[in-house]
């Protein structure tokens, strides 16, 4: 039962508390962001509902949702604890060099090539600043905190999350010479269907290809003989000879210059991809986040002009 509302002021802490609870769907999560005891969140809880008199969240068993109370008071109170947290953290980084950990998350393929790249120039320029990189095919989630940067294979962004572009990749195929030797190289779109083809999309076992060529758009249905998340082993297999792959260009490119590897149908082109880094609205004034991905964007973009 919440008592009668107070003359004293909220608390910020226990506005920020509750902003982080809705935003994690529980207290507990909320804590452990906050780095609080669960004891104390709840203590922090019932103190803002003393002092607006009205419950502010419903808690019934392990199930965890803010009331209508408190979310209206959210809908004002929100924008006013983020714009301070922002400001002292603008603050806090303000006073020169960079410093503090910044965590990134990615997949396996483009941390080997894109970050091995993109890293060591920021690191060098930013030497107070610790880099974790979390790399993997499981996608990170942002809201909850597991990552301060996530770079992603497409994405959309949202009310809570911030969608930079960082460079778009192109998706093509390829194979080794030693296959193609064994047997006349496709001619045709339609004619891929007969050949032995690896895919480095994770989808079920028929999928479809796209191509294009001018207005012309043709789309064949494939059962490749090999499938995996990452690019790294589907471009070995294919250099041995193991089948057609379908590859975004940037990881064959030295492949292709050195002739383990030749484009396929080079008249068609498959789908692009727009690679992006994803963070959340909050983290758009820490300037550990803003440097690293301007870096990134300013980097990719002096490489494509160099091509």
């Amino acid at each position: 039962m919440v008592t009668k509302a107070t003359t004293v002021s909220p608390e910020m802490s226990d506005l920020r508390l509750l902003a982080t609870a809705e935003e994690l769907g529980g207290l507990s999560a909320a804590a452990r962001k906050l780095g609080i005891p669960k004891a104390s969140a709840t203590r922090q809880l019932q103190r803002l509902e003393a002092v607006v008199g009205h419950p502010l969240a419903r808690r019934n068993g392990r199930k965890f949702s803010i009331s209508e109370a408190g979310r209206a008071l959210l809908l004002d109170a929100r924008p006013a604890v983020e714009a301070i947290d922002n400001a002292v953290s603008a603050l806090r980084e303000s006073g020169g060099a960079l410093s503090g950990t910044l965590r990134i998350a990615a997949p396996f393929s483009i941390g080997c090539t894109v970050l091995a790249d993109v890293l060591p120039d920021f690191m060098r320029a930013h030497p107070d600043v610790r880099v974790s990189l979390d790399l993997g095919s499981r996608k990170v989630d942002l809201l909850a905190d597991e990552a301060d940067i996530a770079v992603r294979v497409g994405a959309h962004g949202s009310d809570h999350l911030v969608v930079r572009p960082l460079f778009t990749e192109r998706v093509i195929l390829c194979a080794s010479p030693r296959y193609l030797a064994g047997m006349a190289a496709p001619t045709s779109a339609k004619a891929l269907a007969r050949y032995r083809l690896l895919d480095f999309r994770a989808a079920p076992a028929t999928r479809e290809l796209e191509l294009t060529r001018g207005r012309k758009s043709v789309v064949v249905r494939i059962t490749p003989v090999f499938t995996v998340n990452d690019p790294e082993p589907l471009r070995r297999i294919a250099e041995a000879g193991g089948g057609i792959a379908v590859m975004p260009r940037s990881f064959v490119e030295d492949a292709l210059t050195s002739g383990a590897l030749v484009e396929v149908l080079p008249g068609w082109s498959l789908r692009t991809a727009t690679i992006n880094a994803v963070y959340r609205v909050e983290l758009g004034r820490s300037h550990n986040v803003r440097a690293f991905v301007d870096h990134m964007i300013g980097y990719l973009s002096e490489r494509a002009l160099k091509k």
